[in-house]
């Protein structure tokens, strides 16, 4: 489980944590909600090509689902992207009894980073940017847990499984905001937002309180 604080860690392992929203655009600019600082994000044209890569093609729409998916039956444009995840502090992540540790990532042990995997939920409001976010070439997910208050932990699952379960994929989805940083906010509890520790060597976890004690502005960066 990665919530709460945790005593240091040596520098060989780390990891981190963040949030995200999109208004609506067919929303009248008078009827839109104020937003806080956390919630104004702008357009992130990557993303928005991506899904539109996956999505509005003719043999891959939104809610298309095989009868099984099996790797033979995966359309070829359904791949896992690859992201690097820093906080503004510029620490890295680096796994540590099945925790994200975040700390600084240089020299020796920049090897130590862990890449997250990433792939869209199809059956979220893509204006929102929904990723289902995974480590280890997603055979583990980054799951905010299922009881009533939120725990970061990984789960052993397989990414592409999740882009074909709408249920099970949930819990694992966050929301990207983007506003020269990115921000996670978790699909299955709205309102907490992936976040780094102050100090190094902690875990990546959760938070409901962004911009006040931990970090939860990030740079995601394609590897």
């Amino acid at each position: 489980m990665m919530h709460g604080s945790q005593a240091k860690k040596s520098p060989r392992n780390l990891q981190s944590e963040e949030h995200l929203f999109f208004p609506s655009e067919e929303m009248a600019v008078e009827d839109k909600p104020k937003e806080s600082a956390v919630h104004r994000t702008v357009v992130d044209k990557d993303m928005v090509d991506w899904f539109a890569q996956l999505f509005d093609s003719a043999s891959m729409v939104p809610h298309f689902t095989p009868a099984s998916a099996i790797p033979e039956e995966v359309p070829e444009s359904i791949q896992l992207r690859s992201y690097s995840l820093r906080d503004v502090d510029q620490k890295g992540l680096y796994l540590q009894d099945r925790n994200l540790i975040a700390a600084p990532l240089q020299g020796d042990n920049s090897a130590q980073e862990e890449i997250l995997s990433v792939l869209p939920n199809r059956y979220m409001d893509r204006a929102r940017i929904p990723l289902i976010l995974g480590v280890k070439g997603g055979s583990q997910g980054i799951s905010c847990g299922k009881d009533n208050d939120p725990k970061l932990q990984l789960e052993d699952t397989n990414l592409i499984h999740l882009f074909y379960n709408e249920e099970e994929a949930k819990r694992f989805t966050f929301f990207k905001h983007y506003n020269g940083t990115h921000t996670f906010e978790s699909a299955n509890y709205p309102g907490w937002y992936l976040c780094s520790p102050l100090e190094a060597h902690n875990p990546l976890t959760l938070t409901n309180h962004p911009g006040e004690v931990n970090l939860t502005d990030f740079h995601f960066q394609r590897k």
